[in-house]
Parts: C-alpha cells; sequence; structure tokens
C-alpha cells in the first residue's frame, strides 16, 4: 500500500502502461483521459486502475486510459495481491459498489436522454432498480473466486452500458440542456429507494455533472 500526493497536471499513470495496481481517491479530483478526451472524473472514495484486476495467467494489461490529477488531490495504491487477501472486507466490496455505481450512473444518463421511448425506459429502469438492490449480495462476497466472476460481469456490464451511453447520449446533449441532468438525478431518486444507497450513487451523478461542465468550458 502506497499513499501518494498529486500536484495538478500530475499524471499518476500512463495510458499503455502495465496495471499492477488500483488505487482509490482519498481527496481531490483525478481525470480519466484517452484519445477521445477526458472520459471520466473520479473523486473521494472512488476506485481507478480496477482493470489491473483482469491479469491472466499473471500477465498485467496495460492501462486503457492516463490518470491526471485535475487538482491538487491524495490517493492510496494497492497492489492486486493485497485485494485478494482482503475479499470478504472493505475493499474488494468498495471495487463492487464503485462498479454498480458507474453503471447505474450511465444508465441514468441513457434514461434522462430518451424518456418517451418505452424499450429504453423499461430496460434501464429495470436495470438500475436491479442493481441497486444487490447491496447484500456484495456483501456476501467471501471468496476470490467469487469476487472474481461478480467483478468481471460488472466490469463487462459497467463497460456495455457505458458503450450505449456514447453511442445514443453525445456529451453535447448535457450541455445544452441542463434540465436533463436534474433529470437524470430525479431518475434515481425515484428508483432507488434506499437512502443510503441513493446518497451514495448521487455522488456519482454529482462527478459527472463536473466532467460535463468541464467539457462545456473547453
Amino acid at each position: 500500500m502506497q499513499v501518494k500526493k498529486l500536484m495538478k497536471g500530475d499524471v499518476l499513470w500512463a495510458h499503455g502502461e502495465l496495471a499492477t495496481t488500483i488505487a482509490f481517491v482519498d481527496d481531490g479530483r483525478l481525470g480519466i483521459k484517452t484519445e477521445d478526451g477526458l472520459i471520466s472524473i473520479v473523486g473521494p472514495a472512488g476506485v481507478i486502475g480496477e482493470s489491473a484486476l483482469l491479469a491472466e495467467a499473471g500477465e498485467p494489461p496495460q492501462r486503457r486510459a492516463a490518470v491526471i490529477a485535475l487538482q491538487p488531490s491524495i490517493v492510496t495504491e494497492y497492489p492486486v495481491s493485497f485485494v485478494q487477501e482482503s475479499v470478504g472486507a472493505g475493499l474488494p466490496r468498495r471495487i463492487l459498489r464503485t462498479l454498480i455505481g458507474q453503471t447505474i450512473t450511465n444508465a441514468c444518463f441513457v434514461l434522462a436522454a430518451h424518456p418517451d421511448v418505452p424499450l429504453i425506459t423499461k430496460s434501464m429502469s429495470a436495470l438500475i432498480h436491479n442493481l441497486a438492490e444487490s447491496k447484500s449480495m456484495v456483501g456476501n462476497v467471501r471468496s476470490w473466486e467469487a469476487f472474481s466472476t461478480d467483478f468481471a460481469y460488472l466490469f463487462s456490464l459497467r463497460d456495455a452500458v457505458g458503450d450505449v451511453r456514447t453511442r445514443m447520449v453525445p456529451i453535447a446533449f448535457f450541455v445544452t440542456r441542463s434540465e436533463a441532468l436534474l433529470e437524470a438525478s430525479a431518475n434515481l431518486k425515484r428508483l432507488v429507494g434506499d437512502p443510503e444507497i441513493a446518497k451514495f450513487l448521487d455522488s456519482f451523478i454529482a462527478v459527472e455533472k463536473e466532467r460535463i461542465e468541464a467539457v462545456e468550458f473547453v
């Protein structure tokens, strides 16, 4: 485990380097950047570098994006082995909860952009509701095998719903329609019954608003 203090503009990880660690943001804001620009902002309690857990036969994958501090930030970096040894405790659960939060956030934005399309509203609403109800299942993960299965599924699901959002909801949509941002937050509150989970998920919506506002002023 290593705590790193970053100044604005510092690069935590470069695109293409071997992914051997995962990190949690303790303070500040980190930007996830690809050749397409700023694709995500991660704030306090967020997880970054989770692709390191996809190593096959001991070979670490490459980082899929660069991670850069958008302001003075503090992160705690963990080797993959630490995550393996912590199954049944808080660290792996935080990873799974973060993937769920990111997936629900993407689904909320798709739903907000297409409120009058029955197929989208029904499928995305069901996805949001069911994932929000998975709190107990995440808490019951006690083995590395069970964690690995859940992680691979949620990682793929997060990326798949993210691809749907990218394809169907250009970021400019929210830049020019601020009411759609409010609609995304309203959908979250409507579909998630547990106040604790709703508060946790609303933090993902808030960070996503920051990314959209950042694009607006570029």
